[in-house]
């Protein structure tokens, strides 16, 4: 079916006939490689253009390299005059996109170059529209290679564009580039280069078919008169007819045959190379974790907890993972792709639909599909996600050090969380281990609003809790979903922050104490070396409840070092912590 497409469009194509344009090049066809700042990435973005690169000196000598961290406005401006191709890898900034609209696209549907030369591949500048339409482009083939924005897509991990956005995007990106002088602008944000260079330069065919007859062709190609340039036309191929917009061709005047065969020397006339092999082997998912049996939660209520849920995908090849999630009536709310390397990909969902919105409470089915750069689609694994934003993030009023065991002046926190609706509740206190120490609420129906719970250190039935750190969890569900949120606190008398935890014999270390309660005097501050009797030092009062020490530690065996905050309260009650660490 993809090939019966293709030969429809080449056949109507090729209709054109004499009436429309013919673009040649000179004796030796320039061909201009520009690399833009692209952070981490400009690496990987170097070696593919290297690639490109050997690829174009087969068929002329005429090759420049324009490559971050020397990429520079000037640089690039005089490479590209009187280029027959000129090739862009690097950070596409396009329009419709979710930044600041600016009419002019000053930093829009241009090239993402280095600010001054030398500094590295963060140091970026984008030249939009109006520096674009300042090239000397004449009758020039423009490629831009792995944009954002420049085909129709948008960012990685951003949603799908509709298709009106994407045709937007598609369009004004080439419409500088032609206004310069362009006979086409050719976005592909995913695969090589070689087919294109090896017709531009081997064959004589309308642009229009040449870049329909990639090997990479979708089969999905759709034509429609460009709104930015009177008269071109607009090119979209993606992987099905909504979505995955990786592919695109605006040519100023549609039909133009594009073609510089027999004009360069090359390096040695070689012959062209052969087609590709196409591959047919799809991708597999040999990890996604977490694991099938485990239902996972996002809450997207704007409380800043739980707002996303994460699934690591491991693939076997290059390419995307195509994400959609359903909800239980099947229909589909939301479709995006992710890029991948070999290795792991992050597949992230905020609990919203396509439009931005979140999404109502209940269960989704999420489904990760591998996708390799040849565009074969391997087995996909589906995973579960509750959305549940009916329960709000549960805080503590205090979450450090809070409470002594024993003292008439024990200091309390207050723990709470809020439910939009109602919902049965079960809400318990853990110890580190993870065992339940205390229950305040079990299975109860609570209506929406705040709910609260005091907690002063001692459980439901009056035992004190032990020194050591605990976590509040709350269980929430109305019969079919269910919602767990959890906040920790530290039930000590102190809070003891050491300025390095890996002490060393014959060190200078400074502790900060925060007392959870008010005291008669300063607290001291013992420190127990192995093989050497106790000693104390004295502290310095920096607030009500914050107190410094500073001591250089003895010299003798290594070992474990303990250290001791000890004071007593108003109520004449002895209050300590203490903390060990190994010391060197």
């Amino acid at each position: 079916m993809r090939k019966t497409a293709v030969a429809l469009a080449l056949l109507l194509l090729a209709s054109y006939g004499a009436a429309v344009p013919t673009v040649a090049a000179a004796a030796e066809p320039k061909v201009v490689i520009i690399v833009g700042a692209t952070e981490g990435t400009t690496a990987s973005y170097r070696r593919d253009a290297d690639e490109i690169y050997a690829s174009a000196l087969q068929y002329t000598s005429n090759v420049v390299k324009v490559y971050s961290p020397n990429a520079t406005w000037t640089r690039v401006k005089a490479a590209v005059a009187g280029a027959a191709v000129v090739v862009y890898l690097g950070h596409g900034n396009g329009w419709p996109s979710p930044y600041t609209y600016d009419p002019k696209y000053t930093t829009k549907d241009g090239f993402g170059l280095n600010k001054v030369e030398g500094a590295g591949d963060s140091n970026r500048v984008y030249y939009g529209e109006p520096y674009i339409e300042t090239l000397s482009l004449s009758g020039a083939v423009v490629i831009l290679n792995h944009l954002c924005y420049a085909s129709g897509n948008s960012e990685s991990g951003a949603a799908e564009p509709s298709v009106s956005v994407a045709r937007q995007r598609a369009d004004n990106y080439a419409s500088a580039f032609l206004r310069a002088g362009a006979a086409a602008v050719i976005a592909d944000a995913h695969y090589g280069l070689d087919g294109y260079l090896r017709d531009l330069f081997t064959t004589s065919q309308p642009i229009d078919a040449l870049w329909a007859n990639q090997w990479t062709s979708n089969g999905n190609i759709v034509s429609f008169p460009s709104t930015r340039t009177p008269g071109a036309t607009a090119y979209q191929d993606p992987n099905t007819p909504t979505s995955g917009f990786y592919r695109s061709l605006v040519v100023k005047t549609a039909g133009t045959v594009v073609s510089f065969a027999g004009s360069g020397t090359g390096t040695g006339d070689l012959p062209p190379p052969p087609p590709p092999v196409v591959d047919t082997t799809p991708p597999q998912l040999t990890a996604v974790n977490p694991q099938a049996e485990t239902i996972s939660t996002v809450s997207p209520n704007g409380d800043g907890v739980g707002e996303t849920v994460t699934f690591n995908a491991t693939t076997t090849e290059p390419g995307s993972l195509a994400v959609s999630v359903r909800e239980p009536t099947g229909a589909v709310v939301r479709t995006w792709l992710v890029p991948v390397a070999v290795g792991a990909g992050v597949v992230n969902w905020d609990g919203r639909d396509a439009a931005g919105a979140p999404v109502v409470d209940a269960r989704y089915l999420l489904s990760i599909t591998p996708t390799d750069t040849a565009g074969n689609a391997g087995l996909g694994q589906d995973r579960v996600v509750d959305v549940v934003s009916a329960l709000g993030a549960m805080k503590a009023s205090s979450s450090t050090a809070f409470f002594p065991r024993r003292s008439g002046s024990t200091r309390t926190t207050e723990l709470s969380f809020t439910l939009s609706r109602p919902m049965t509740v079960t809400w318990t206190l853990r110890n580190s281990d993870g065992a339940v120490v205390d229950t305040h609420l079990e299975a109860a129906a609570l209506p929406a609003g705040l709910q609260t719970w005091t907690v002063d250190g001692r459980t439901s039935d009056g035992r004190l809790l032990a020194p050591g750190r605990y976590t509040a969890v709350v269980e929430a569900t109305d019969g079919s979903i269910v919602a767990t949120q959890s906040v920790a606190f530290t039930a000590e008398a102190f809070l003891i922050k050491p300025s390095d935890t890996t002490p060393a014999r014959g060190q200078l270390i400074t502790f900060t104490l925060t007392t959870a309660v008010d005291l008669g005097a300063n607290p001291r501050v013992s420190v127990y070396q192995p093989g050497l009797k106790a000693w104390s030092v004295s502290t310095v009062r920096l607030s009500s409840s914050t107190y410094r020490a500073t001591l250089r530690l003895k010299s003798g065996h290594t070992g474990t070092v303990t250290f001791k905050a000890s004071g007593r309260d108003l109520a004449g009650v002895l209050q300590q912590t203490s903390r060990s660490y190994r010391l060197h």
